[in-house]
This record gives C-alpha cells, structure tokens and sequence, in this order.
C-alpha cells in the first residue's frame, strides 16, 4: 500500500497565537519553525521525501519543502486546516497514493517509531486515529482509500471522524502514543512537557 503523509502548515508568523500569553512573537516564530522543521525531519526518516506532501501558503515555507524533495501544494490564499488536507489528498491522489496519513505540526515528541505504529496499521477500509491526551482531538489519521470519510477537524474532531468512519462501514483504530498525543497549543501545554524559555533546542535567541 504506498502511503503519502500530508502535512498542512500555516506560515510561521500566523502560528500558536493561543501561547501569546507566554511567548512573545518572535518566540512563538521560533517554536513554529523548529515544530515545523522537526515534523518535516522525523516524516523523511520513514517515506521518501516525494511521498510527503507539505500543503502551504507560505512561500519561505514551500521553498524550504521544494529544497528537501517534497511535494508541495501552494494554497492561493491561507485556508483553514480541512480546506488544506483536501488539497492535500487531491495531490495524493493524482499521485497515485492509496492511503493518507495527516499529520499535525505541533508534536514535539513525535518520533519515527510513532508514524511506523500508525503505517502498520494501514489496510484498506480502515481509518487509524490518533487523539490528543484529552481524547478530545485528532493528532494523527491515516485513510485507505484516500477519501473514505472527510476531514472534520475542528471541535470534538476525534468524535467526528470515529462518527464518520463508523457511518463508511470502515474498521477504526485508535492509537494513544506520547509522540501523537502531546501537543502544544495552550501557555499550560508548555508546562506540561516541561518546557523552559531558555531551552535553546526550541527558541532561538532574540
């Protein structure tokens, strides 16, 4: 089954404004680029980089995805996150991919043995869901066929693609990892991986 992962990034200036409260914005650009970088890096360690798929408004961004060999869609104007997956999945398709593994860009502790967990997973008529630590969101889903339920990220999204695939007729299956489950969106997120301004790992000195 050839898999294409989708990564859907908004430019880095535009990113985590929820963490305002903790970080300043050149600290919050920061953290975006490494997040981003990271994902990119840990992605390439499993697939071939033409086998990801970075979807993007952001031309820094885009180039830095054509220079690591993969393949980029450009959305015309920023979109939100389930606009970018279906352009994502349209490119994936027309690539002859058979499955869609979306991944999210805020996982710091995403590593090669988490998207390795999830591939073994793929067969066809089944939807793989990662949540985040409160259940409450999806981290991580990989689809075979690519399109067999749409993507519903937003309020409750894990919620709303277990309905979705339940309504297919699909085989779903959750997969609770640290790597996916742990990402960063709230000043609270921060201290709870133990997260410190000065770690120079993620933010870069102003």
């Amino acid at each position: 089954m050839k898999i294409n992962i989708l990564i859907p990034v908004r430019a880095l200036h535009d990113g985590k404004r929820r963490l305002s409260p903790a970080l300043s914005a050149t600290e919050r650009r920061a953290l975006t680029g490494w997040f981003f970088t990271r994902t990119v890096a840990v992605a390439r360690s499993v697939l071939p980089a033409s086998d990801i798929i970075l979807v993007s408004a952001a031309p820094d961004l885009l180039a830095y995805g054509q220079e690591a060999g993969l393949h980029i869609v450009a959305e015309a104007h920023p979109g939100d996150l389930n606009t970018a997956l279906r352009l994502g999945a349209a490119a994936a398709r027309r690539k002859g991919a058979d499955a869609t593994l979306c991944l999210s860009c805020d996982l710091p502790f995403l590593e090669r043995n988490d998207l390795e967990a999830m591939i073994a997973t793929a067969r066809p008529g089944a939807v793989t869901i990662a949540p985040d630590r409160s259940g409450i969101g999806t981290n991580a889903m990989l689809t075979a066929p690519i399109g067999a339920i749409p993507f519903l990220y937003g309020q409750n999204s894990f919620t709303a693609h277990s309905a979705a695939a339940k309504a297919a007729g699909l085989i779903q299956t959750t997969l609770r990892r640290r790597g996916f489950a742990c990402d960063i969106d709230l000043p609270a997120d921060l201290d709870s991986i133990g997260f410190m301004k000065n770690d120079r790992h993620i933010i870069a000195a102003e």
